[in-house]
């Protein structure tokens, strides 16, 4: 990019399996200085599964770049053909980490942006592939044979993920971690993240910051709906080996790659509320965001 392109573009994410071309979108803000102290911190910004909560992710996009941070929002959905939330929900959440690592190489590379004041934010699905960046053995496997040693994010924000399965391997990519959720999110419950940015501390020494907000359904920014057939993990409490088994934390009982299927059938919900919510919560989520960009020197 040292064109210093904006606007709409493609560019490639190299995964384990191959290579695909992601559309993307990338708005600058307003300059305000010239020469090198003109660069401008950015946000590549993953969204949530397509559906509802789609206009979360255009809110804070809008929003972050009037905040004066360049907004890079790259569509690992789309660029797979996936357009419904059913079926883009079985996309592994390590194509959102390739896809995110590709961004940031490219993005290192455009004169208007300060290739150390790169942070990610995800929303949703993306939050949880957010948390997932912030883990170096991620971002290893993600990054494949590519030197990953000097490639790294500010800092990393996830908004309402799900935290039911979470990595036992903890160790970070050593940058400040935002998780936050709404207290009224109904897809996996509160009590998880709180439980896995407990865990998350424990291997990050950068600090793991975890917010809930009252009055606050997941997808807040988006307006209200309610999906009766859409699937919620609120008993699917596990934890994932990189060998893809799963061990139960109520029980301790470990499903191999091959059983997990069954142990996800019976753990499954039907139905999800989400968007809108208590206004005067969702302006404090926005701040609180703000602030921790701006306390890794992202946002300035």
């Amino acid at each position: 990019m040292e064109d210093g392109a904006d606007g709409d573009l493609t560019f490639y994410s190299i995964g384990q399996s191959r290579a695909i071309i992601l559309p993307a979108s990338l708005a600058l803000p307003a300059p305000t200085k010239t020469g090198v102290d003109s660069r401008v911190g950015a946000v590549i910004l993953a969204g949530d599964l397509p559906g509802p909560t789609s206009e979360a992710t255009a809110v804070y996009a809008r929003r972050l770049s009037s905040a004066g941070l360049a907004v890079f929002m790259v569509e690992s959905f789309a660029a797979r053909g996936l357009k419904e939330a059913d079926e883009a929900s079985g996309l592994a959440s390590l194509r959102l980490v390739e896809d995110a690592y590709a961004a940031l190489t490219l993005l290192r590379s455009h004169p208007m942006i300060d290739p150390n004041r790169i942070a990610m934010l995800g929303l949703g699905r993306g939050g949880l592939a957010a948390i997932e960046v912030s883990l170096s053995t991620m971002r290893d496997i993600a990054r494949g044979d590519a030197p990953a040693g000097h490639l790294s994010f500010a800092a990393v924000a996830a908004l309402y993920p799900s935290c039911a399965l979470q990595w036992r391997s903890l160790e970070s990519i050593g940058r400040p971690l935002l998780i936050q959720a709404g207290a009224l999110d109904d897809l996996a419950g509160t009590g998880h993240c709180e439980d896995y940015a407990r865990r998350l501390r424990g291997g990050n020494p950068a600090g793991v910051v975890f917010r809930v907000y009252p009055g606050l359904p997941a997808a807040w920014e988006a307006p209200a709906f309610e999906r009766p057939d859409a699937e919620r993990l609120d008993r699917c409490m596990a934890i994932m080996d990189l060998d893809g088994s799963l061990t139960e934390r109520a029980t301790g009982l470990r499903h191999q790659r091959g059983q997990i299927s069954g142990f996800m059938d019976a753990c499954r919900l039907k139905g999800r509320r989400g968007g809108g919510g208590d206004p005067v919560s969702a302006e404090r989520a926005f701040d609180d965001l703000l602030a921790f960009l701006s306390s890794a020197g992202v946002a300035r």
